[in-house]
């Protein structure tokens, strides 16, 4: 232990050395610049000027260092993703989806052990459980955000989960409401219809117009329950086989949420 705390010292002390070293060299410089810069001031002012140019964009390229290192950490972490496995079948409808002896671990803990669940179309189902408890986690496992991550079987219409593709089964037959949903900048009407101009006029003919969503303000300054609404239109404008509904009637008030609960029977019943 003596030892030890030895060593700690001897490298304190070696690093104190270091830093006024290198504060002692600045301050120096510093000096020198200075010194040359007033006495050009006072013999050349042209030719101290081009020198103060110099000094400034020598000073300031450290911070543009700086920030392209950002950048290129940046690049490297994206460039490390591995890609995300993919099937190739696809499916005209989802009828079903079944998980098999699941198993999730989060850091060495389990998350979810042997999860046995079945999810059939047109029935409304309710997850409920504390924070942390993988709630979110399951639907990312059954939305296939986390392939590759588990043991288990996912499978929808008896088809495993990882022969399908799913980029095109989220995009046609999948719709997710987040709490915390994600708005482009841009107007609320456009965060609704996306690439389809039209989707916003079928608000009212499929019961939504009790969202009343301010389609003329910018996406940025709405609050948090507008967005959630925008989120919820999104969902259900899709028409999706499946629909996602992550706590949709915490940001909601009281007309809002029985309105959603309403529509949501509704949906089952035809579905």
């Amino acid at each position: 232990m003596e030892y030890l705390n030895q060593r700690i010292n001897n490298d304190a002390n070696a690093l104190i050395i270091f830093c006024v070293s290198i504060i002692q060299n600045v301050l120096v410089n510093i000096v020198i610049v200075a010194v040359a810069l007033a006495l050009m001031f006072y013999f050349h002012p042209a030719l101290a000027g081009v020198l103060l140019g110099a000094l400034r964009y020598f000073f300031g390229l450290g911070s543009t260092i700086q920030s392209s290192m950002v950048s290129y950490t940046r690049l490297q972490e994206l460039a490390q993703v591995r890609e995300e496995p993919n099937g190739f079948q696809t499916l005209q409808e989802i009828t079903e989806i079944e998980c098999k002896n699941l198993i999730f671990h989060y850091h060495e803990n389990a998350l979810l052990q042997n999860i046995n669940l079945r999810f059939t179309r047109g029935t409304i189902y309710a997850i409920k459980g504390k924070n942390g408890a993988g709630k979110s986690t399951l639907m990312d496992i059954l939305l296939g955000l986390q392939a590759g991550e588990y043991t288990g079987e996912v499978l929808y219409n008896g088809i495993p989960q990882s022969d399908l593709d799913m980029y095109a089964l989220r995009h046609q037959h999948i719709g997710v409401s987040e709490q915390e949903p994600t708005m482009l900048n841009d107007t609320p009407t456009y965060n609704i219809n996306l690439d389809d101009e039209t989707r916003i006029q079928n608000l009212n003919p499929l019961g939504l117009q009790w969202l009343e969503l301010a389609v003329n303000e910018s996406a940025t300054t709405l609050s948090g329950g507008e967005k959630q609404k925008i989120s919820i239109a999104r969902a259900l404008l899709k028409d999706p086989d499946i629909l996602i509904l992550d706590e949709p009637t915490s940001a909601l008030d009281a007309t809002g949420a029985l309105h959603l609960k309403k529509m949501t029977i509704q949906l089952a019943h035809e579905a």
